[in-house]
């Protein structure tokens, strides 16, 4: 019988297959899904992805050079930065996201299969977030 952290690890090395040739899992990819929903402080994306201030920092300098994040200061104190995706960063996003979605649709053909994937990816996503 397999332990709960085995079935993770499988879950784990299972869903990179979905995910293979666009490096999607990449710190650099990472970064930009973080970014997905809002903008975030650099002290919120280290907290998120777990990496110190200069690994963001480098992290937020090539998305930028690469034109997928915009960076914007506070006007009362221009000490505090937020980064948000581009519109080419989002564009990114959404391609990625929807080359995966394709695969994943291969196998779950139904709106039923589809829903209780979606619902067991949630719990798994609420189990992990006490650890």
């Amino acid at each position: 019988m397999s332990t709960v952290a085995e079935k993770v690890i499988e879950l784990i090395e299972a869903s990179q297959s979905a995910f293979a040739g666009a490096d999607t899992l990449s710190l650099k990819n990472r970064f930009l899904f973080a970014l997905k929903e809002k903008s975030l402080s650099p002290k919120e994306i280290g907290d998120r992805l777990r990496q110190d201030k200069t690994n963001v920092a480098h992290l937020a300098a090539a998305a930028m050079n690469d034109g997928l994040v915009e960076k914007s200061v506070l006007f009362a104190d221009k000490r505090r930065v937020r980064y948000r995706l581009s519109p080419a960063g989002r564009d990114k996003v959404g391609r990625i996201l929807s080359a995966a979605e394709a695969r994943f649709t291969n196998f779950l053909n139904t709106p039923e299969q589809l829903s209780d994937a979606e619902d067991k990816l949630d719990e798994l996503i609420r189990l992990f977030s006490f650890l």
